[in-house]
């Protein structure tokens, strides 16, 4: 089981949690599971996830505090119309990760991941023709652009 929540929802605030595979949950349950003696809580910090957003050792893939922020962020597959949950989907590189020179682009970086089901992920992979963009707005919302053949 795996649920994200504001740090103030566990202080006795109002904000409802994420439960991985459900969705939006009550604070009290947050807390309730919380209190359980077999949880580990973890504190996810986006200011300090900034600075390390990829293994050190394999820099395509996210470090899981990434994984779990990108998936939290967008909650679902992010291609329009489909509804899968975050947790049940693939990670994806929007600006294709450059395997030959990591430098040159594709950074594994919450602001270059998001996250969509197999299926797209494969259709935006390997289709001819299909590309998405990852735009964020003067308001600070996350749009996915898709541009089909």
């Amino acid at each position: 089981m795996h649920v994200v929540c504001p740090g103030s929802t566990l202080e006795g605030g109002d904000e409802p949690g994420v439960l991985d595979g459900y969705g939006a949950i009550d604070a009290g349950l947050v807390r309730d599971i919380v209190a359980r003696e077999d949880v580990a809580v973890r504190t996810l910090d986006l200011a300090e996830l900034s600075k390390t957003t990829a293994r050190a050792a394999d820099r395509y893939r996210p470090t899981a505090a990434c994984e779990v922020a990108v998936r939290t962020l967008f909650g679902q597959c992010t291609w329009p119309g489909c509804s899968r949950q975050a947790w049940r989907c693939d990670l994806d590189h929007v600006c294709e990760y450059n395997h030959a020179d990591p430098a040159a682009g594709g950074a594994t970086c919450f602001c270059n991941l998001n996250p969509k089901c197999e299926f797209h992920h494969l259709i935006k992979t390997f289709g001819e023709g299909w590309l998405d963009d990852q735009v964020i707005d003067a308001h600070g919302v996350i749009w996915t652009e898709v541009s089909t053949p």
